[in-house]
């Protein structure tokens, strides 16, 4: 993807493209409050990625709220996951995207996905890759949250603004065993070790 920002001119503030940390919601919080009217417009009830992301496309050029840089003077942040976490949370989005595309067969069982689908998909599509593809891509001065303190570091950065519902669907926790605990520890050690997350031995 070569938008790497979510731009807020309003506040003055950049948000890394990182995959299933929220994106959605800031999304949501951005276009509410720099293009009012036109958000009016878009049914709140259930506030989903892909209705809001198409809604956008039609209604407002993505120049303006997204970027390849960094705006000169804006404040920039990126909302980091456990590894663990953001990896099944993406698997969900891959099956449910197959499933609604009725495309190719999705993966049920996710320890035969993590064995033989996820080193493909990991230079393919951007919610596997990892966090680090993101960070790394940073300059200047930033300031990194964790997605698990979302809700609260949301409401320092977007003080005075009621967050939104936005993208939230019930996903089960995976019980990792040894061989897959091996596997997203592989593909994922630099996220481990530079984001502030314990591997599982």
């Amino acid at each position: 993807m070569k938008k790497n920002y979510l731009i807020s001119h309003k506040r003055k503030k950049a948000f890394a493209l990182i995959p299933k940390t929220g994106i959605t919601t800031i999304l949501t919080i951005i276009i509410s409050e720099d293009f009012t009217e036109v958000f009016e417009k878009f049914p709140k009830e259930y506030i989903e990625t892909v209705k809001l992301w198409n809604f956008l496309k039609k209604n407002i050029p993505t120049n303006d709220y997204l970027s390849e840089i960094i705006p000169k003077n804006y404040k920039t942040y990126a909302f980091v996951r456990n590894p663990y976490d953001r990896i099944y949370a993406s698997f969900f989005h891959y099956n449910l995207y197959k499933k609604k595309k009725k495309r190719l067969h999705p993966y049920y069982n996710y320890k035969d996905f993590l064995k033989y689908k996820l080193k493909e998909l990991i230079v393919k599509d951007w919610h596997f890759m990892p966090q680090k593809y993101f960070i790394q891509k940073l300059s200047g001065n930033y300031k990194i949250f964790k997605f698990e303190e979302f809700e609260d570091s949301i409401k320092k950065i977007f003080k005075g603004t009621d967050i939104p519902h936005a993208n939230k669907k019930n996903k089960n926790k995976f019980d990792y065993d040894e061989e897959s605990i091996k596997i997203i520890n592989k593909y994922y050690s630099w996220d481990f070790k530079h984001l502030g997350y314990k591997k599982i031995t």
